[in-house]
């Protein structure tokens, strides 16, 4: 029997259901929250939820004492942290005891080597193995990491977990009933590497005037007013934050990721499993998740032009369009099956 404590918050949908399902597996499963709703959803898949504060900062002593306690309380063997907080404390914590800390990076982000906080985390020399979402990921860390130690083991997706928002599917009101929606589920606010002005841009070029943008998720006030001020300016929409975001999928037509960096976009992976065709910028990670011509379309990265193009190519061809979704969701159940993702998984924490 394997103790393993996954240090993290506010865990999303896939890794909370590979918890649930090494549970099955004769795993005892410990997961750290600090708010009730996350503590909630441990319960929902089964496992026991463990109280800390908030993850904030790598030297963070209250935490490091309350993780000390959790690993001699419940005899943890094994440290899953997600964050580099989590793996600061964590290893801070185990100081002192024979436990295996297993990483996750789902980023590619800068990293600083001269910096020495990143050694409390990612760069920690008392990593056993890094699971890296994607082949560049890796190929990243392995300028500081030993190879060996790096593992890729790409996010999987179930079909199933669309069922609800595809039975209960919501629509923005004001967009209009012919309206050929292309919708971007991003958290916008201080992130420009998500593209959002480029995509902005790419809609004011537009000649389609049925075509209308649909955002999701914070934004820069900046891009409030890019919109506002161009030529399709009522053809874009923004409707903030939203808990049920994947429900405005269904009666989407087209899922866009305009990124510059993102590893792995899972609004994508939420739109395949809706049968959607997506459109994503030629960028590590990204393009992973689609065939080009096949499940959707691969464009350069900052490109209005690009963006504008690939939407009009879509628009205009509606037949091409339910066939990408169609391929697309069939890509997904095969390439990236949960059932692949536990058996690594399994492999590196036994």
């Amino acid at each position: 029997m394997i103790n393993l404590l996954c240090i993290s918050s506010d865990l999303d949908i896939i890794t909370y259901n590979m918890l649930g399902s090494l549970k099955s597996k004769g795993y005892n499963i410990y997961i750290t929250y600090s708010t009730k709703n996350e503590h909630q959803k441990i319960e929902e898949i089964g496992c026991m939820g463990v109280k800390i504060f908030p993850l904030k900062g790598k030297l963070n002593i209250k935490n490091i004492l309350l993780i000390n306690k959790i690993i001699k309380k419940y005899q943890i063997q094994i440290n899953y942290c997600l964050t580099s907080t989590g793996i600061a404390n964590a290893t801070i914590a185990s100081t002192f005891r024979k436990i295996k800390t297993i990483a996750y990076r789902g980023t590619q982000a800068k990293i600083r080597p001269t910096d020495p906080t990143y050694y409390l985390g990612i760069l920690n020399p008392k990593l056993n193995t890094v699971i890296c979402e994607t082949p560049d990921i890796k190929a990243q860390l392995n300028k500081y990491l030993s190879k060996k130690n790096l593992i890729v083991n790409p996010k999987p997706y179930k079909t199933d977990w669309v069922k609800n928002a595809i039975l209960n599917p919501k629509e923005l009101s004001g967009t209009p009933k012919n309206a050929f929606v292309v919708i971007c589920i991003a958290k916008t606010k201080g992130r420009p590497h998500k593209g959002l002005s480029e995509l902005i841009k790419g809609v004011h070029l537009l000649k389609n005037k049925t075509i209308h943008l649909l955002h999701i998720g914070d934004y820069d006030k900046s891009n409030y007013e890019l919109a506002k001020q161009g030529n399709n300016a009522n053809q874009i929409h923004f409707a903030g934050f939203k808990h049920d975001a994947i429900h405005y999928l269904p009666k989407s037509d087209v899922c866009i990721c305009p990124s510059t960096r993102d590893a792995a976009p899972l609004a994508i992976k939420e739109a395949m499993a809706c049968g959607k065709p997506t459109i994503v910028t030629d960028i590590p990670g990204a393009r992973d998740l689609v065939v080009h011509q096949k499940t959707g379309l691969i464009i350069p990265p900052n490109s209005p032009e690009a963006i504008a193009k690939a939407i009009e190519y879509l628009a205009s061809q509606p037949h091409k369009t339910e066939a990408f979704g169609k391929a697309a969701k069939e890509h997904l159940e095969k390439t990236f099956c949960m059932k692949n993702y536990l058996e690594k998984f399994d492999l590196v924490f036994k």
